[in-house]
């Protein structure tokens, strides 16, 4: 497959977080992504698609039938990953996994 395209993305809401004096500003996103085999580090969702350089934090994503799917930033901040908790193992549930649905996810980063 390939990576996730810009146009794959939806801004659904978003808003600035920082702290008092806004020494540190990041932008959140809640956005709708329509996947066709992305979540993993092969078949990415690029910190691009979002708008940012780097990807700072991502709350658990929800798909359009009510399904939990974890999401992190990847370890460099560059790419979202995405998990399968119906993975057949459970050391196979903490890999990355490419997901092929609609979800709603937040991130935050600049």
């Amino acid at each position: 497959m390939a990576d996730l395209e810009k146009s794959a993305v939806e801004v659904i809401d978003q808003w600035v977080v920082g702290d008092r004096t806004l020494k540190e500003v990041r932008k959140a996103k809640r956005c709708k992504l329509t996947l066709t085999a992305q979540g993993t580090a092969a078949n990415a969702i690029p910190a691009s698609v979002f708008g940012f350089t780097h990807i700072r934090e991502a709350h658990n994503a929800t798909t359009d039938g009510n399904t939990l799917v974890p999401a992190a930033p990847s370890f460099d901040g560059s790419k979202l990953l995405l998990f399968n908790l119906n993975q057949a193992t459970d050391a196979q549930r903490s890999n990355p996994a490419d997901i092929t649905d609609v979800i709603i996810v937040t991130v935050i980063g600049w």
